[in-house]
């Protein structure tokens, strides 16, 4: 809890938080991700560049280009934003995996800054909550509710209009749905209030 503001914590909860899927290795920066070498530099080790890290494999990127041109919800009349923004991780030898440079939106601009950890302290902070807040947005719709439960369900409601209700797997499917009690046997028993 008392380290959720630093870089190393925030880098590490991309391979060890709830949706370790979006990081890839980056050998070449995005065309609409204009770092520079300069821009970085004084976040990478000694006597290295941005170039040689990107050849060695220790630079990565989470881009949420996925959530790019998603309509903004209003709630009592008030426009909610949303971010699709990349993220530049470098694998520090001593601090570990560590963001280096962040890029709210997908089409760069003059209104579009890219965020740096020696920004001033709350203005890098904000840029490292829009991040985790898109990655709240892609975990909870596409890897919990799209690859978890409606995966799933394909098959349970196949399983239930296909298979005969005699077949083992559908016994076994009729007794997880929710919608359908437990066999009598099975029911655990509650005392009424």
């Amino acid at each position: 809890m008392e380290h959720w503001k630093e870089d190393w914590f925030f880098g590490h909860q991309f391979l060890n938080g709830s949706n370790p899927r979006m990081i890839q290795r980056c050998r070449k920066l995005p065309s609409n991700f204009p770092v520079t070498g300069d821009m970085v530099q004084d976040f990478l080790s000694p006597n290295t560049t941005l170039d040689k890290e990107l050849k060695a494999g220790n630079v990565y990127l989470v881009d949420y280009a996925i959530l790019d041109g998603v309509p903004e919800n209003v709630i009592r009349g008030k426009k909610q934003h949303i971010a699709a923004p990349l993220c530049l991780l470098y694998e520090h030898p001593d601090n570990g995996l560590i963001p280096i440079a962040i890029q709210l939106e997908q089409n760069p601009s003059k209104d579009t800054p890219i965020f740096l950890p020696n920004d001033p302290p709350l203005a890098w902070l904000l840029a490292k909550m829009w991040v985790r807040h898109a990655e709240f947005q892609v975990f909870q719709v596409l890897s919990h509710l799209l690859r978890t439960h409606l995966i799933v369900e394909v098959f349970c409601v196949a399983t239930l209009r296909h298979l005969p209700a005699v077949h083992p797997i559908y016994k076994q499917g009729a007794t997880l749905n929710p919608g359908n009690p437990p066999p009598e046997h099975q029911r655990a028993t509650s005392p009424e209030f």
